[in-house]
């Protein structure tokens, strides 16, 4: 069974964060394929070869709660009233059930991650860096995604992800 990821990006604007997903035309999903070598090194999913990985899994941010919250609860009540059928009525709506590794990274943080530290690579019990590991296309993905939202900062553009099974 294999293991995906989902990417929403968030951009702060005017003071706020402004959620982006996959059908706003401004959306750029810089992980759109299965790489458990990026999994790993982004939420600890499926690494096996043993890679650092960025950060603890942060889960979601008071804004992404309040936001989800915002949507189930208007999903709940257009189940109440009949305008839409999830054939459990009794069951809520949740946006994350089944997701695991949810978390979120600054793309300066990805930026200005130090990708020359070494680690033993399990696989192939081999000393490597970050960079040799993760190769030249993920940091060609980070310079994408920085140019496809330019003249927006690399602190206020954030990548919020979650992991299916």
């Amino acid at each position: 069974m294999g293991c995906d990821i989902h990417v929403e990006i968030d951009l702060y604007q005017n003071d706020k964060w402004i959620h982006l997903n996959e059908w706003d035309e401004k959306y750029f999903n810089p992980f759109p394929h299965r790489n458990y070598s990026i999994f790993g090194f982004l939420g600890n999913v499926r690494n096996r070869d043993g890679t650092p990985y960025i950060t603890d899994n942060r889960g979601l941010t008071a804004d992404r709660e309040e936001e989800i919250q915002r949507a189930c609860d208007e999903i709940d009540k257009a189940v109440e009233e009949g305008d839409i059928y999830w054939g459990r009525p009794d069951l809520p709506y949740d946006y994350l059930a089944g997701y695991h590794g949810i978390s979120w990274v600054l793309l300066s943080e990805l930026l200005e991650y130090d990708y020359s530290q070494t680690f033993i690579h399990k696989g192939l019990n081999k000393e490597m860096s970050l960079k040799e590991y993760l190769g030249d296309g993920f940091m060609e993905i980070l310079k994408d995604t920085l140019n496809h939202y330019s003249g927006i900062s690399a602190q206020n553009i954030r990548i919020f992800f979650y992991f299916d099974n």
